[in-house]
């Protein structure tokens, strides 16, 4: 009886891994945003620069050089139109892209930044996402409590969503 218990838990353990790491990153997604690309301008072309950086972030393809390639991209189109939006997530994206370096400490100070632009603009989805991984780097300097805030802080504006 305890060896079907077991089975039963491990086979829904990994089929629940296989079905949440093969969503991301979404290469179709990255292909089909990557084709449109050279067609988009202003604010669109800002906001498909950063979906792709995102896209980069998950499991099992956390490529720090490519997310930071893209970041960058969308940081300087978004800064010449003054794209605030737009400089926030990508000024995130270079947050996680130095926390995938381990430089914890680089990573804190770009996600503080953006945190402090999406809370202006009041963006539940920036301000959820920057906590999370303001937590992770927190978490990754031995920063407990203040990581299980960001953690905590987290989850109210995923809620909201």
């Amino acid at each position: 009886m305890l060896q079907g218990k077991k089975l039963i838990i491990f086979l829904t353990v990994v089929l629940f891994a296989s079905v949440t790491l093969a969503q991301h990153p979404d290469f179709k997604r990255i292909d089909s945003l990557r084709k449109i690309l050279p067609t988009m301008h202003g604010i669109q072309r800002i906001d498909y620069l950063n979906a792709i950086g995102i896209e980069y972030w998950w499991p099992t393809m956390t490529a720090a050089d490519t997310i930071s390639a893209w970041a960058n991209l969308a940081y300087k189109e978004a800064d010449a139109i003054n794209y605030i939006p737009g400089k926030a997530t990508s000024i995130m994206l270079l947050g996680v892209a130095e926390i995938f370096r381990k430089h914890f400490d680089d990573g804190e100070k770009y996600l503080r930044q953006a945190l402090g632009i999406f809370e202006r603009l009041q963006s539940d989805f920036g301000m959820g996402w920057c906590y999370v991984w303001l937590g992770q780097s927190l978490y990754s300097q031995n920063k407990f409590d203040e990581a299980l805030d960001c953690q905590k802080k987290s989850i109210f504006f995923f809620e909201k969503l």
